[in-house]
């Protein structure tokens, strides 16, 4: 399924967010005006913990248009588009003498490339953190149903597989959000 329309790619708000050589706007957007019938939307980017990240997409139907169909949905690789709108903010940074920085807009395939593989990379590399925001609500979910089974409602309420559940769990604990326990007595 293919859409037509054009899109644009714009900053949010300033401040940058540094890949090795490279910086990119901490949040961006991509807004798509479909034509022919095809919706529109939205999507929002922002770099988080040193990764990027989609953060919203809105999809929005014309009132003469076709209706949002579940092939529309499958044609978003929201990794592969926060890369590319990052990407095509990216700008050179240079030390300068005196310690100031100087960046620079992208102007050539060869300075793109490297660019985006710093991109792609730091979005790779951070792939798996956790947060201590996630860990702090692990936490909390955890105590909140201590009584029951908290493991489970971890896993349920948060959407982890037992496994996640589990390494949340010890990593809430390293991060003393939780107590220590020991095999064979009473969870705290």
């Amino acid at each position: 399924m293919v859409w037509e329309g054009h899109g644009r790619v714009s900053w949010k708000v300033p401040g940058l967010a540094r890949f090795g050589d490279h910086a990119v706007p901490r949040r961006a957007g991509y807004a798509f005006t479909g034509t022919k019938g095809s919706p529109d939307f939205n999507m929002s980017f922002e770099v988080r913990d040193g990764r990027p990240e989609c953060v919203e997409v809105t999809i929005k139907a014309k009132p003469t248009g076709r209706g949002i169909r579940t092939a529309d949905l499958q044609i978003f690789n929201l990794d592969a588009l926060t890369v590319a709108v990052f990407s095509s903010l990216a700008l050179t940074a240079t030390e300068e003498p005196g310690g100031a920085t100087m960046y620079t807009p992208i102007t050539t395939e060869q300075e793109f490339w490297p660019a985006n593989k710093a991109i792609e990379e730091a979005r790779r590399e951070r792939r798996g953190s956790v947060t201590r925001t996630e860990l702090e609500e692990v936490a909390r979910v955890y105590r909140e149903h201590f009584d029951q089974s908290p493991s489970q409602a971890v896993q349920m309420l948060l959407g982890y597989s037992e496994r996640t559940a589990g390494r949340r769990i010890r990593q809430a604990r390293e991060a003393g959000l939780l107590p220590a326990t020991s095999p064979g007595k009473k969870r705290a």
